[in-house]
C-alpha cells in the first residue's frame, strides 16, 4: 500500500509541477520561426491575390509580417472563408487572425481580441435610381451582406424588417446590387468604395449617407494563449508608435489610393 501511495505521489508531482513545463503557442512559434495568420481572401485592400504576381498581399498581410518582425520569425497566410475564422483559430490550425475580424460580443466570448488596428463605418450601396435616401427608407427591403461579417449584425440592428440576403464574399454580393437581385448591398465604406469604383457605369450607384455601424477590427486569438496576446499587443503598439502602422495604412488606405483615408485612430484597447 506504501508503495502504491508513493508511486500515485509521484506520478501526480511529475503532472502538477515537476516535470517539464507545457509550451504555449508563443512558445511554439519561437521555436518553429514561423507565425501562421489566418485571413480571408479576395478582401481588397486588406487581403487580396497581386494581380501580376497572385501573392496576397494587403493590410492584413503587412500587419501579420510586421508583427512577425516583432516576433523575431517569418510568417505564413492561410486563407479561409469568414465563417471558418473563428473554428481554424480555436482548433490550433493557425496562429493568430489577421481577417478583417470587426469585434463584437459574442465573438470576444469565442476568443481573445488584441488591441484595435483598424477602424471603418458600414454603409449601404445602392442604386441611385431607386430613390433609397436613408435607413429608413430601406425598411423591409432585401439587403446582401457577406454571411458571418459584422456588417450583417449592423444591418439587423439599424434596418427595420430588414431581409438579409448573405453571400460568400464581396463581390458576389455587390453584383446581386448591380444585377438589380437585391436593394442594397452592406459592407465597409471602404469595401463598398471601392466596388462602386471598378462598376464603372455598369449600374448607377450611391451610398446611403448613413452608416448602419462603425467597426474596430483586431487580432484574434486563441481563449488561454494570455502570453502570445500580450506579445501581439505590445507589437502593434510599437508600430503605432515607430510610425510603421500608419505607413502600412497609408500604402493601402491612403491619399495614393482611391480611398484617400488618414489615420485618425490609435491603436489601444477595445472599448467593450
Amino acid at each position: 500500500m506504501k508503495i502504491l501511495t508513493l508511486a500515485t505521489t509521484s506520478a501526480l508531482a511529475l503532472i502538477v509541477g515537476f516535470g517539464p513545463a507545457l509550451a504555449d503557442r508563443l512558445d511554439d512559434i519561437k521555436t518553429k520561426g514561423l507565425l501562421v495568420c489566418g485571413t480571408v481572401p479576395n478582401y481588397e485592400p486588406f487581403s487580396f491575390p497581386d494581380p501580376s504576381t497572385r501573392q496576397l498581399v494587403g493590410y492584413d498581410v503587412d500587419f501579420c509580417e510586421a508583427i512577425a518582425g516583432k516576433l523575431g520569425v517569418k510568417f505564413e497566410m492561410k486563407t479561409m472563408s469568414n465563417d471558418a475564422r473563428i473554428p481554424e483559430l480555436t482548433e490550433g490550425r493557425v496562429d493568430i487572425l489577421t481577417a478583417d475580424l470587426g469585434y463584437t460580443l459574442t465573438r470576444a466570448e469565442q476568443i481573445n481580441y488584441s488591441y484595435g488596428y483598424f477602424m471603418v463605418p458600414h454603409r449601404v450601396a445602392v442604386r441611385a435610381d431607386r430613390g433609397f435616401a436613408d435607413l429608413k427608407s430601406l425598411a423591409g427591403k432585401r439587403i446582401a451582406v457577406i454571411k458571418g461579417s459584422t456588417s450583417e449584425g449592423f444591418v439587423r440592428k439599424s434596418v427595420e424588417n430588414v431581409n438579409v440576403v448573405t453571400f460568400d464574399d464581396a463581390p458576389t454580393g455587390f453584383l446581386a446590387l448591380v444585377q438589380g437581385k437585391v436593394d442594397g448591398f452592406s459592407a465597409s465604406f471602404l469595401v463598398n468604395a471601392r466596388l462602386i469604383s471598378k462598376a464603372g457605369d455598369a449600374a448607377p450607384l450611391k451610398l446611403v449617407d448613413q452608416a448602419v455601424g462603425t467597426e474596430t477590427w483586431g487580432i484574434g486569438v486563441r481563449k488561454g494563449e494570455d502570453r502570445l496576446l500580450g506579445a501581439v499587443d505590445k507589437a502593434l503598439v510599437d508600430l503605432d508608435n515607430s510610425g510603421e502602422a500608419e505607413n502600412i495604412h497609408d500604402k493601402w488606405l491612403g491619399e495614393g489610393t482611391i480611398y484617400k483615408q488618414k489615420k485618425s485612430f490609435k491603436i489601444e484597447k477595445i472599448a467593450n
